[in-house]
């Protein structure tokens, strides 16, 4: 099977990482994949490592093209002879639209026959915008490399992601305050804020994707703060799950109290 698959951007952002997996897992099972983006980035070259052909003007029919993000099914349905073969792979919740300003219709959501989204939630969420869709999940993958145990407990946790209002790294720093002993957190993506006084934490800038993961995989867990988070994020070097900072439960800094598990 041909397929075309469609990002809104190639930076090491989470979306166009998941994207990354979808295309290692389509390869691997014998399909011919291309790659076309409405803005370029660093992640280019991971696909290309992996054999997909990067398409800036896609000149030839695909049977099935794969629109990442609301903000690529406006070229996806343009680009497909049918909106039968596109195939959306919705990231965002209600909240993004909220954050733009938008509606769902102005993404062309209303055209789409096939969505998927990471979270079970958003089926019944977007339902109200596509009823005509045929709405599945489909997760999140991201393979950690493997991590030798420490001796000692890890020094700090990871923070993923560049510094943004919704990706809510400044309530994070206010919870920690709150906390009798604040553990240090790197943030990987982010550079430090102007003006801001965190001298505790490391703020580690952009980062290649295989080294962002050996960061996550060394620390003592994984904190999503973002607003707009369609999941729970989970790693998995060598079978260890670890959900936000804690094995066994997510911690989110929304409004409550965060709780260091």
């Amino acid at each position: 099977m041909r397929v075309l698959l469609l990002s809104h951007q190639l930076d090491y952002s989470g979306a166009p990482l998941a994207l990354l997996e979808l295309a290692g897992a389509l390869r691997a099972c014998g399909h011919e994949v291309g790659l076309a983006a409405l803005a370029a980035g660093p992640l280019g070259d991971e696909f290309m490592s992996l054999g997909v052909r990067p398409m800036p003007s896609p000149d030839r029919a695909f049977d099935l093209y794969v629109a990442n993000t609301v903000l690529s099914v406006p070229a996806a349905l343009s680009l497909a002879p049918s909106p039968d073969k596109v195939l959306a792979w919705i990231h965002e919740t209600e909240f993004f639209f909220r954050i733009l300003g938008a509606g769902p219709r102005d993404f062309a959501l209303d055209h789409l026959r096939f969505a998927a989204f990471p979270a079970r939630f958003q089926l019944d969420e977007f339902a109200l915008w596509m009823p005509a869709a045929v709405r599945m999940q489909l997760r999140n993958c991201v393979r950690m490399p493997p991590a030798e145990p420490a001796a000692v407990l890890p020094e700090y946790y990871a923070c993923s992601g560049p510094w943004a209002v919704r990706k809510n790294q400044a309530r994070l720093l206010e919870l920690l305050k709150g906390l009798a002993k604040a553990p240090t957190v790197w943030f990987i993506g982010a550079d430090r804020p102007p003006g801001l006084a965190a001298a505790a934490h490391r703020f580690m800038g952009r980062l290649r994707p295989a080294e962002a993961k050996r960061i996550i995989a060394g620390s003592r867990g994984l904190i999503s703060p973002s607003l707009s988070e369609a999941q729970p994020l989970q790693a998995e070097p060598e079978g260890v799950l670890i959900w936000g900072v804690s094995p066994t439960r997510t911690t989110k800094a929304r409004d409550g109290p965060l709780q260091v598990l």
